[in-house]
């Protein structure tokens, strides 16, 4: 089988950018990884999804600048044909930012606990192989209903006084609102 599948952003004959899909759908057991690593609960309602392959995984995305704002329209059409509710989008830290990172969701990575028990259970789930390796990433997630909905953009200045956890955490908190863009 192929491991991929292209879209291509068609206007009048002219290709105007192209959307990658890993064709591989998660299992259970790459569901479960990804759960483990990151909050994806809070931005998809995991009951409501009844199999994982409803998730796919997006590797490239690439519009003309002239058209990006088309390219909500053009997911949306991406993930209808393709048969999937949520895509995924790994951002591998030094690489060049996607243009489609204002129309995603961050999410949160969650802290893995340090025991004996959970480096067991750890080992009992394995990586999707749509995400093989294992280096340091962010992982963005558009859902259908942030694809549906407007995003807000938000122009407000804020001003945070020190380094301290606490303004740390109220920043992270701000950048992860999944309906507003600052």
């Amino acid at each position: 089988g192929k491991k991929e599948a292209a879209f291509s952003l068609l206007c009048d004959e002219d290709v105007v950018g192209v959307v990658v899909v890993d064709q591989r759908p998660l299992d259970d057991g790459g569901l479960g990884w990804l759960q483990s690593r990151f909050d994806v609960g809070e931005h998809v309602p995991l009951g409501e999804f009844a199999f994982p392959a409803f998730f796919g995984m997006m590797t490239q995305f690439i519009i003309s600048p002239s058209f990006a704002r088309f390219s909500r329209g053009a997911l949306r059409e991406v993930m209808r044909q393709f048969g999937r509710q949520a895509l995924f989008l790994r951002q591998l830290p030094g690489a060049p930012a996607s243009p489609l990172l204002s129309e995603m969701v961050p999410v949160r990575a969650r802290r893995l606990p340090e025991s004996r028990d959970a480096a067991r259970a750890e080992a009992t789930l394995k990586p999707p192989p749509q995400l093989e390796s294992d280096a340091g990433y962010a992982l963005q997630l558009l859902p259908r209903r942030a694809v549906c909905e407007p995003k807000m953009i938000n122009i407000t200045r804020i001003v945070v006084v020190g380094a301290s956890d606490t303004a740390m955490a109220f920043l992270e908190s701000l950048v992860l609102v999944p309906y507003a863009h600052f």
